[in-house]
């Protein structure tokens, strides 16, 4: 049974008279519980405005978790908007600021990185890059071609393990562990014929943290051996074991103590002693290498060739030169009262004197066609005209070994366009060392007709040509001698070329000639059968 209180009093009115009011009362009980039930009530709310706070940090931090995990993944293009004023907004400028820098920083280093993939790839000379270890890092396409190998395949490889070339790796061993830059010659290939020079220089950097880790190698195997009784070798040390213990080349303890030998604990831990201190400096450790390989075989070629021109003009010049001394001295010693004798030698001196200008203006004249010196003013030349003529200044030396010459014209090589004097002289060489190489009694043709250069067996090139040919029937050329037949004094017959006389310098000659008007020498020849010398030249 529920129990009400109520409280009633009376009322009095001039309207109404009098009467009576009731108030219904709570009881103590009832209020406490009405208070409780209002403070819960209060709780609540202030319970559901703090949860939903709560999950709003909760929320906003996860998401700027999420960008920090995307940043890790290397997405820096993730963005959490930012509408706070408190800590967690400030962190999340923070860490936009530090994505769009660390974007830029991306983005300078991939330019330079293009840029420095671009410079190694239009490099003509071949570059690799190793690390402390020995293992390769970096090798550019010059260098690929250079060594037949693929990058993506002999990357993180030893030298070794691509290049079977032991001179080159201690010469990268030395440099790894030494920091020495080093240079040399050498061939790459046991049965290659071409000469590289080689650079290696060593990769140095601030804090050297790979001479740290090689010095701890070195404590590790020098405790393990150092009560073995085989002997340290300090420099082997020093040389050999950073890369080779890394590399895992070869054992250490053959490296750093031999095999098989003794010595005495004194020496031995002295050697040892020197071995940390020099590891421990960390500087005679590079971070890694950089090695150049340049094929300087047409270089050396070139100095060889100039060192045998140099050997070659001495040579031409002392002998004439000597022959001239030596009958001055004749006839100034008393063989001038000998009218006959005295004139004899004088011709000999003239003819020498004259050789000596002839090698000196071919000389000269060489010298002005290479240096591209010389300026070339074509002209229309008549091709029966030019041949005649020089039939006409060679006839009296074709008489004296009976050679009969000829020569053949083919419809469509009338005319072409050249240096009249040039071709004129390339001419007179070919066609009188053709006259000088024949035998007696025979033949030396010179056949003018047009040519088209033949890209393919059913192709050819849309430029006219001339071809001019000189045929003799002499002792032809071996064919080894044929690609070193318009080197300067290059001679296929020393001896008798020295009968013939001439100063070496004809052929050569020919050939800048030649060159010079765009065009080029062939030489078809057997032994004992004869040789044709071709000229090819632009028609216009």
């Amino acid at each position: 049974m529920k129990k009400i209180l109520y409280k009633a009093g009376l009322i009095y009115t001039l309207i109404t008279g009098s009467g009576f009011a009731a108030l219904h009362l709570l009881s103590s009980l009832q209020q406490r519980a009405l208070h409780w039930q209002e403070y819960g009530g209060v709780l609540l709310v202030c319970l559901l405005v703090y949860l939903l706070f709560v999950l709003h940090y909760v929320k906003y931090i996860g998401q700027l978790n999420e960008q920090t995990r995307a940043f890790a993944k290397g997405d820096l293009t993730a963005k959490v908007p930012n509408f706070r004023n408190d800590e967690l907004g400030e962190l999340s400028d923070s860490l936009q600021s530090m994505a769009e820098k660390l974007t830029q920083s991306m983005q300078q280093t991939l330019r330079e990185k293009g840029q420095m993939e671009t410079i190694l790839a239009s490099m003509a000379e071949g570059v690799l890059a190793f690390d402390s270890t020995g293992k390769l890092l970096l090798i550019n396409r010059t260098a690929e071609e250079m060594l037949n190998v693929s990058g993506e395949e002999v990357r993180e490889h030893y030298l070794l393990e691509f290049l079977p070339n032991h001179q080159l790796a201690q010469l990268l061993k030395k440099c790894i562990t030494t920091g020495q830059e080093l240079k040399t010659d050498l061939h790459l290939f046991l049965d290659d014929a071409d000469y590289y020079e080689v650079y290696i220089t060593p990769i140095k950097g601030e804090g050297n943290n790979e001479g740290k880790q090689v010095n701890h190698v070195i404590n590790q195997e020098i405790n393990r051996y150092v009560f073995h009784d085989r002997k340290l070798d300090a420099d082997d040390a020093d040389f050999l074991l950073p890369q080779d213990e890394l590399s895992g080349e070869r054992k250490i303890d053959e490296l750093i103590y031999g095999e098989g030998d003794e010595a005495n604990n004194a020496d031995r831990q002295q050697k040892e002693t020197v071995v940390q201190n020099q590891a421990e400096k960390g500087n005679i450790f590079p971070q890694g290498t950089v090695m150049v390989l340049r094929n300087v075989t047409k270089l050396r070629q070139l100095e060889q060739m100039r060192s045998e021109f140099i050997a070659n003009v001495s040579h031409e010049l002392r002998t004439p030169l000597t022959l001239i001394k030596g009958f001055v001295e004749t006839i100034l010693d008393g063989a001038r009262e000998d009218r006959e004798l005295t004139t004899k030698f004088l011709t000999i001196i003239n003819n020498e004197t004259d050789r000596l200008n002839t090698l000196i203006s071919d000389l000269l004249f060489l010298s002005q066609l290479e240096s591209g010196d010389m300026e070339i003013v074509k002209r229309k030349i008549d091709s029966r005209v030019l041949v005649d003529k020089i039939i006409t200044l060679l006839q009296p030396v074709a008489q004296s070994k009976n050679i009969r010459m000829e020569s053949e014209f083919k419809l469509g090589a009338e005319y072409f366009y050249a240096s009249e004097e040039m071709i004129e002289q390339v001419l007179i060489n070919l066609v009188d060392n053709a006259i000088k190489y024949s035998f007696a009694n025979g033949v030396v043709k010179i056949m003018v007709k047009p040519y088209r250069e033949k890209i393919r067996a059913s192709e050819s090139t849309g430029q006219e040509k001339i071809a001019i040919e000189v045929t003799d029937q002499g002792m032809g050329i071996p064919s080894h001698s044929i690609p070193r037949l318009f080197e300067r004094f290059y001679r296929v017959d020393k001896a008798r070329s020295r009968q013939v006389g001439g100063t070496g310098l004809g052929l050569s000659i020919v050939k800048h000639i030649v060159e010079r008007h765009q065009g080029k020498v062939l030489v078809r020849s057997q032994e004992n059968q004869g040789a044709t010398f071709i000229i090819i030249l632009p028609k216009v």
